[in-house]
């Protein structure tokens, strides 16, 4: 069965799993619900009443590959997905063994319950920020991580949690699949700073997340005792972003948070965020998400009182 090189059990076992193998023909009444969908037949997504909820999809056992309107990409084992409201993917395992993990959740329980949790990991973040917009061409984001890695745990976790029927577990629910978007965002950006320093440079996004509203190339070399110049061509190197383009994103991605969980004014979460004038914040803002900080804090607000909840 394993012909791919490197990955030899799966750490979910079928017994659970199974427990989840229905279709979701319903309407959604449930901020979570969890689909195992077996074998080579296609799974539309855009075919269940779930296709305007966020979807986490997990890959067992076998490759699978995703396809959309104008393309597709293959998925060894063990890949997972974060994919969009309203996809309009289909997805097909590779061999008869193959296993998909669905785990649909609600926008307003992501965007009210769980985004602050993901403010540590940028590209993530910034994914489901865009995801707001409906034009977005954002369409997924997936990876494989290391094979029984935390990720996996969670997400077992999860299905434990979830085969039980009682309904005071529906707290628990939530709090386990937090903690799965968390290891997926760690995880994915791990990816993404693979190679030499990356210890180093974990510790230096801590930094800028904390510090973004006042600092620079030359402060921030300094508190590391690096050469600017060297800080500056490690950041290019490990990211593709210059360090002011990395900077930039932690200030919008600290407005990004203050638009959501307080009422101050625009010019002061400007101001508080490292923007002296406003013409540059809106500029900044608007270039990166597609809309401006308003439009943003009244998406917000529109989740909060549940008015496009199932648009």
């Amino acid at each position: 069965m394993d012909k791919y090189h490197g990955y030899h059990a799966d750490p979910l076992p079928r017994d659970l799993t199974s427990r989840f193998s229905r279709l979701l023909q319903a309407a959604p009444r449930e901020e979570i619900e969890i689909l195992c969908h077996r074998g080579t037949d296609a799974f539309l997504l855009e075919s269940t009443p779930w296709n305007n909820c966020f979807l986490l999809a997990y890959v067992q056992h076998s490759g699978a590959r995703l396809y959309w309107d104008d393309g597709s990409c293959q998925l060894p084992p063990g890949s997972f997905l974060l994919l969009r409201p309203r996809p309009m993917f289909s997805l097909q395992c590779t061999e008869e063994c193959g296993e998909t993990l669905l785990v649909f959740f609600r926008k307003r329980l992501l965007y009210q319950t769980l985004l602050p949790l993901l403010g540590r990991s940028s590209s993530v973040f910034d994914f489901i920020i865009r995801c707001m917009e409906k034009n977005s061409p954002d369409r997924l984001l997936h990876f494989a991580p290391p094979h029984n890695s935390r990720l996996h745990h969670a997400l077992y976790a999860l299905l434990i949690v979830s085969s039980e029927l009682a309904p005071d577990m529906e707290k628990l629910k939530e709090n386990c699949i937090g903690t799965l978007l968390i290891f997926f965002s760690r995880y994915y950006q791990r990816q993404h700073t693979a190679g030499e320093g990356r210890k180093d440079l974990g510790t230096l996004l801590r930094y800028l997340s904390e510090n973004c509203t006042d600092t620079s190339l030359e402060s921030c070399a300094a508190y590391f005792n690096y050469n600017p110049s060297y800080l500056s061509r490690l950041i290019r190197e490990q990211f593709g972003r210059n360090f002011s383009e990395l900077l930039r994103d932690f200030k919008l991605e600290h407005a990004c948070m203050l638009l959501r969980e307080t009422q101050l004014p625009i010019t002061q979460i400007a101001n508080l965020t490292g923007y002296n004038h406003m013409g540059n914040f809106y500029k900044q803002f608007k270039g990166k998400y597609g809309f401006s900080p308003k439009e943003l804090r009244d998406k917000f607000f529109d989740i909060g009182q549940k008015k496009i909840e199932d648009e």
